[in-house]
């Protein structure tokens, strides 16, 4: 891989520059599209199923490569799905793949010399299989491109559907992969530009990839399907390593173990997130947050909570309460408007509904979280 990104790292480069960034986000849907409105007999696609597959292919491989702040990276099984794609809609497929299909047994007539020839054995019934298969999906594909191309097929919204269903799927899916690549090059660098390079960890680039991605509006099962591309499938809503609330106690208690991995992370985290003013030090920050050594579990004030595969937690351990009188954005509970969170408030402050954090942030609540940090602080500032 290293050989191949040193080719297209310079490729991606130029075209990085000489694509504007509005249209990049449309570039990988145009190449999935391609084969498929360009028709069969298409000038720049041929009718060939190489040609087609060879150009597929260079379409999807260009459109990763043209994303910003690219590097060269590209996802190689995208390529070969838009290969295969386009291979499939050529008006040769067909008859290629029903070439592979068995044939009658029986004897062929060479002069006075009868050969008898048979099709029953594996590999005969495994080319059959594939031929039966390829045969079947080349003309499912050719039909789909007859919707989807003008005054060809009369289009409905269910024969759209069906015929967007996989170029979507996959233009979406590399799109995806594109943000969070750019969104971990950027959490990992803004790390080494702290000097905090040792405690990057996958919970730090699970949370970069997920913030961004929320933010760029993709869904659920799309950041989840990435994270685990990526290797990084335990996934979620990622915060403080055991979850929960953090309890305002002085590092210098008795009992206190002195470890702060945990608490340089969670810093660094609250630092970018906007959760503390920027000139906080990492001192001042640990005297309000230190743990206290009477209890096995860190409880988080604000912020995210992880939870194991995924997801945010659902109630807060029995007996506790969600001290929030410092205000902050509320991830626990069973679902938004359920007033099952038990939390701690005092006279003359405001809560605000998840909706209007969601509102804030553009449909984000990450985002809006962010920006409600940032208001308080500020207007606690001119008091």
């Amino acid at each position: 891989m290293g050989f191949l990104k040193s080719i297209t790292r310079p490729i991606s480069k130029v075209l990085d520059k000489i694509i504007p960034n509005e249209i990049k986000p449309a570039l990988p849907y145009m190449a999935a599209f391609a084969p498929f409105m360009m028709g069969p007999q298409s000038g720049i696609m041929g009718s060939s199923m190489l040609r087609r597959a060879l150009t597929s292919g260079a379409f999807n491989l260009g459109s990763q490569l043209a994303q910003e702040g690219s590097e060269g990276e590209f996802n190689p099984l995208s390529v070969l799905l838009a290969s295969g794609t386009g291979a499939m809609t050529s008006p040769d497929a067909p008859g290629f793949f029903e070439g592979m299909q068995k044939g009658p047994t029986g004897a062929d007539q060479f002069g006075n010399i009868s050969v008898p020839y048979s099709d029953t054995g594996i590999m005969s019934s495994i080319s059959d299989a594939v031929g039966k298969g390829g045969q079947t999906a080349a003309k499912f594909l050719i039909e789909q491109g007859k919707v989807l191309r003008p005054d060809e097929t009369p289009l409905t919204m269910t024969n759209a559907l069906t015929a967007g269903a996989l170029p979507v799927t996959q233009a979406t899916a590399d799109l995806a992969m594109a943000d969070a690549r750019l969104a971990l090059r950027d959490y990992e660098d803004q790390m080494a530009a702290d000097e905090s390079t040792s405690l990057i960890d996958d919970d730090g680039r699970r949370r970069a990839i997920r913030a961004a991605m929320e933010a760029s509006n993709h869904l659920e099962s799309t950041i989840l399907d990435t994270l685990a591309a990526l290797g990084l499938k335990q996934g979620g809503i990622v915060g403080l390593k055991h979850g929960g609330q953090l309890v305002k106690r002085g590092p210098g208690r008795p009992g206190y173990a002195g470890d702060y991995s945990w608490a340089k992370k969670q810093y660094l985290i609250d630092l970018q997130d906007g959760l503390i003013p920027s000139d906080t030090t990492f001192s001042e920050w640990l005297e309000n947050n230190a743990p206290d050594p009477d209890h096995d579990k860190i409880y988080a004030k604000g912020g995210r909570i992880n939870k194991e595969g995924g997801g945010v937690a659902s109630v807060l351990p029995k007996g506790k309460e969600a001290d929030y009188r410092g205000g902050g954005v509320i991830p626990v509970g069973s679902r938004e408007r359920a007033d099952d969170v038990p939390a701690r408030l005092s006279k003359n402050e405001f809560v605000m509904t998840a909706d209007a954090v969601r509102a804030a942030g553009g449909g984000s609540i990450n985002k809006g979280a962010k920006r409600m940090y940032n208001l308080m602080h500020n207007l606690e500032a001119r008091v």
